[in-house]
């Protein structure tokens, strides 16, 4: 069961991250050289500001995964694709084609939301959300990679983009 009020909540506060300033190339960065799920991260962000506790990385990216494999994954390939052309050629009708599928790319990650909000979740105060999306971070970013060291200062420097003093 999914509960479309915690997805829309979810959607609005990885919106809202996303646009923070460093909060995009770090995200990124960790999307095309380790393999990140950026829909994840911010839902793990999000899990802290809640004091909701996500449960295992394994189990959350398992949710996604369906998703970001058939369909998120596959529309960024062709918007970077349909970017690039555009931009080689001077072409404008790449780059609307490139936008185009940029929009389809944020619906499906739109839609992973309804994949991993919590049904019926029950807000918590948080006194510290920015310690506890490190701590989230970091435990999904040791499983994509138990035997990298760069897991703890990017899981910090995306915990202070997202919840900045």
């Amino acid at each position: 069961m999914y509960d479309a009020t915690a997805a829309t909540a979810l959607w609005d506060f990885a919106l809202a991250a996303y646009a923070r300033p460093g909060v995009a190339p770090l995200c990124l960065e960790l999307q095309d050289c380790h393999g990140a799920n950026v829909m994840l991260m911010l839902h793990l962000c999000h899990c802290a500001t809640a004091g909701q506790e996500p449960g295992d990385p394994a189990d959350v990216a398992a949710a996604m995964a369906p998703l970001e494999q058939h369909l998120v994954a596959p529309l960024r390939r062709a918007r970077r694709v349909l970017s690039a052309s555009a931009d080689a050629l001077g072409s404008e009708a790449l780059r609307t084609a490139a936008k185009r599928v940029s929009q389809s790319e944020l619906a499906a990650e739109r839609l992973q939301c309804l994949r991993v909000a919590p049904v019926a979740a029950h807000a918590a105060c948080v006194v510290a959300p920015r310690s506890t999306a490190q701590r989230l971070l970091l435990a999904y970013l040791q499983w994509l990679d138990p035997h990298a060291q760069w897991q703890g200062p990017a899981a910090a420097s995306l915990a202070e983009a997202v919840f900045p003093l």
